[in-house]
């Protein structure tokens, strides 16, 4: 679901465990930042208060610019709903050129204008804590997936190409001559992109050292029928024990 501009989305027991263990680190480190600065939604400045907790004396302020993407109608749809909207296609493939269409209990927004807002909070803010702290202070930012995800695009000085709003992957296509095209084509990695995931049952293989297939994340999902490891001469060995290497990965 496309929680955007909801107003009673707060973490959930997970969320509150991340955030109180970053938090706990940061006491830890003695790492106390110059400003905290959050989006205005209850669940970030929930995120905010709990990583300053340990450290105290810190004001979380409030910056809309940092305000998640307004989704307007798609608010509070499901992905599997909206995979069906024709503009889910521009938003996946040419995220730049999308705007979210206005709602009755929500204004939609472009993700360049979202971008634009964010980019010029960061730099805004970033350019006040370097002149009134130095330019090596450190100060935390919080906000929402798709919006950070615009911020890192502008640091790396490339584009939104891929930024979607369920913040699926990014799409990539590697250079002529880089050198993890060949491995990207012998695997299928550039046509595994155009398969929407909102809308059909994905089998993702899985090359490695090794896994663990006891992890609460695989031992459901794993399909052992078309598992093997290799590590012994090559040798294709369907027997769990085999999927784990030396490290226990």
């Amino acid at each position: 679901m496309l929680a955007g501009w909801l107003p009673d989305v707060n973490l959930d027991e997970v969320g509150r465990d991340q955030a109180d263990s970053v938090g706990r680190r940061l006491a830890e480190a003695d790492v106390i930042p110059a400003r905290v600065v959050s989006s205005p939604l209850p669940r970030c400045v929930e995120t905010a208060e709990r990583l300053v907790a340990g450290v105290g004396g810190i004001r979380i302020e409030v910056d809309e610019r940092l305000g998640e993407c307004r989704y307007g109608a798609w608010t509070g749809r499901s992905l599997t709903e909206l995979a069906d909207e024709p503009l889910w296609r521009v938003v996946q493939d040419q995220p730049s050129a999308a705007r979210f269409p206005d709602g009755d209990d929500f204004d939609g927004e472009g993700i360049a204008d979202m971008s634009a807002r964010a980019v010029a909070a960061i730099r805004e803010l970033d350019a006040q804590v370097a002149a009134e702290h130095g330019p090596d202070s450190l100060w935390v930012a919080v906000s929402h997936g798709d919006v950070i995800k615009a911020i890192l695009a502008d640091a790396a000085g490339t584009h939104t190409t891929g930024l979607s709003a369920d913040s699926q992957l990014n799409d990539f296509t590697p250079d002529e001559g880089d050198a993890n095209a060949w491995g990207l084509s012998a695997i299928g990695a550039i046509d595994a992109q155009q398969v929407d995931v909102a809308r059909e049952k994905v089998t993702v293989g899985v090359m490695d050292t090794g896994i663990d297939p006891d992890h609460k994340d695989l031992k459901d999902n794993l399909d052992a029928s078309r598992s093997v490891g290799c590590q012994m001469n090559g040798i294709p060995n369907q027997d769990p024990s085999a999927w784990k290497d030396d490290h226990y990965h």
